[in-house]
């Protein structure tokens, strides 16, 4: 079983997305538009909400692979739409070093709410929101336990 996080933006996942295949360093699988998905017959399904207009050069759907797992996303057409709250993306990294770079390189714009330390379950840990809102929990080096 592999666990896939699939985050909804509010209009920036394209960028999000391409910044995290920088600083990642996955490969993005897919990054559609709006405008380029199938036509849909008929009206749309109970609870989901009709295109607005000008969203079609938002993201339907983008996939980025990493080391064998996925992260997907989209920008939500829906009018309720709220960021991301209370749900973290934790990735670990065989070091320390690694996971500053990392930890730095997704804190450029956003809010560092821990900064990199050694904890008791690991070498190195930080976490942050990122500029785009996601929420990243980050582990560098070797489990404690």
């Amino acid at each position: 079983m592999q666990f896939q996080p699939y985050l909804f933006f509010g209009g920036t996942c394209a960028e999000a997305m391409t910044t995290y295949e920088r600083v990642l360093g996955g490969k993005m699988q897919m990054m559609m538009k709006y405008s380029q998905t199938p036509p849909q017959e008929g009206p749309a399904p109970e609870g989901c909400a009709e295109l607005p207009a000008g969203f079609g050069d938002k993201i339907a759907h983008a996939a980025l692979e990493l080391d064998g797992s996925m992260l997907m996303a989209s920008d939500s057409p829906m009018p309720n739409f709220e960021p991301m709250k209370n749900v973290y993306v934790t990735v670990s990294f065989p070091t320390p070093e690694k996971a500053k770079e990392v930890f730095d390189a997704l804190a450029q714009g956003g809010k560092v709410e821990m900064p990199m330390a050694e904890t008791f379950w690991v070498e190195s840990f930080g976490s942050l929101v990122d500029r785009f809102g996601t929420h990243w929990m980050i582990n560098g080096g070797k489990p404690k336990f």
